[in-house]
């Protein structure tokens, strides 16, 4: 995954911020109206992309994903700082 590819994660993350503008204080990662998706749920639509793309599902158990890392540093806008590269301005 080179970094600014198609793949890299990174490239991905901005793409749907850039795509999908959100408050810092709503799910990342929501169903059509708006709610948290499950991990569960991420994880099977992650699966159903990775073999709609060629990639072998079944080596990806999908244990690395830290929800509540994810959920804590979304909540302190570590998520914006390491997005945009920028602290927000005390006012």
């Amino acid at each position: 995954m080179p970094v600014g590819s198609a793949t890299c994660p990174v490239t991905a993350l901005q793409n749907l911020v850039i795509f999908d503008p959100k408050p810092l204080t709503e799910p990342l990662f929501s169903d059509a109206l708006g709610n948290t998706l499950s991990q569960q749920a991420f994880l099977a639509i992650l699966k159903k992309w990775l073999v709609l793309i060629g990639v072998d599902e079944s080596k990806d158990s999908g244990h690395s994903f830290c929800w509540g890392t994810a959920t804590s540093a979304a909540s302190i806008e570590m998520l914006a700082v390491f997005i945009t590269g920028k602290k927000k301005q005390a006012v």
